[in-house]
């Protein structure tokens, strides 16, 4: 028998027909990543952004609870903005809102400092070396370091938390807690102007530095060239009346980021610049974070609190010992 073998070659795959993206394909899926990034971005963006307000706002209940802890301690009061250390002049530095709740925070600096301020909180008005080198701050007085945070983001309102600096001022007062009424609608606090030339200034002995130990508030004049103010009481009207900050009024105030010549053509501010320009306009997703005297915190937009009718900054001005109304803009009519 005759028997044949068949030797198998080994099989070869045919890749001929296959064929890899065109250029034309690769330019479609280009473009749809393209717009997938653009319309995911913003919303990635604005969600970061919504944490740190969130953070804010935390930190902001933070130090409503020491202030309700520090009122509990100090007969039912809010404490000064700041004061003198030595009761009648600056030349020995200054005692800051946030170096007062130092015991109530546990000396947390931290909480002081809002995540989404772009300076990392300003200095103080008389800061150590290092915060001022790092903030590129003047200092009032060298050889003086404030007890203030060493990084502030965070401002009060002046007709709750006034001015009360040295000895000599009869008309001011710290504010009692009762003396509010409706303290759910009176702001307390809200978030500092990153932007330093909004807290530049002049004062009598001074001189010019950065004044992140003022206070705001949205109480204006009608009277061009003048500015209400907790300490001298300069800038009311007739009865010792303050008047109403406009939505509009403190628009125009506001330097802008950076600064522009052209909306505001002050290089700095000045005493005879409404304090609203000491306050962020809008520093999450348009909105900034406001503690009321409550102790109950909220986001909002800056001209919201503003609005006459549902005016925030306060009905009177509490700080003031004759507790003066705060009326709109015609002088006459009481804010609501």
């Amino acid at each position: 028998m005759q028997m044949s073998i068949r030797v198998s070659k080994g099989h070869t795959t045919n890749r001929a027909g296959k064929k890899g993206f065109t250029l034309i394909e690769l330019l479609v899926v280009i473009a749809i990543i393209a717009l997938l990034a653009g319309i995911l971005l913003p919303v990635f963006s604005k969600a970061r952004e919504s944490a740190r307000g969130s953070a804010c706002l935390n930190n902001m209940k933070q130090m409503g609870t020491a202030l309700a802890l520090y009122q509990k301690d100090n007969d039912e009061t809010f404490p000064s903005t700041y004061y003198y250390v030595n009761g009648n002049t600056s030349v020995d530095g200054n005692v800051h809102w946030t170096g007062v709740l130092a015991d109530y925070t546990d000396n947390n600096k931290g909480i002081f400092v809002c995540p989404s301020d772009e300076s990392g909180g300003i200095a103080p008005s008389n800061c150590a070396p290092a915060d001022c080198t790092a903030t590129g701050q003047g200092t009032q007085y060298p050889a003086i370091v404030d007890n203030q945070a060493p990084r502030l983001s965070y401002i009060t309102n002046e007709v709750v938390m006034p001015r009360k600096k040295h000895n000599n001022l009869p008309a001011v007062r710290v504010v009692r807690s009762a003396n509010i009424k409706g303290a759910s609608e009176v702001i307390l606090m809200t978030e500092m102007n990153d932007n330093p030339l909004n807290l530049g200034g002049v004062s009598g002995t001074g001189g010019t530095s950065i004044k992140s130990h003022r206070p705001t508030s949205g109480v204006s004049y009608n009277t061009p060239g003048t500015v209400w103010d907790s300490e001298t009481q300069s800038g009311q009207g007739t009865g010792g009346i303050g008047i109403d900050m406009t939505t509009g009024t403190a628009s125009n105030k506001l330097v802008a980021t950076p600064y522009d010549v052209a909306k505001d053509a002050l290089a700095l501010p000045s005493a005879t610049k409404p304090r609203i320009e000491y306050a962020n306009d809008s520093r999450h997703n348009k909105a900034i974070n406001f503690l009321f005297c409550d102790g109950h915190v909220k986001a909002m937009r800056l001209e919201q609190t503003l609005n006459p009718n549902n005016f925030l900054w306060g009905k009177n001005a509490y700080s003031v010992v004759t507790q003066p109304k705060i009326y709109k803009v015609d002088g006459v009519t009481p804010v609501g």
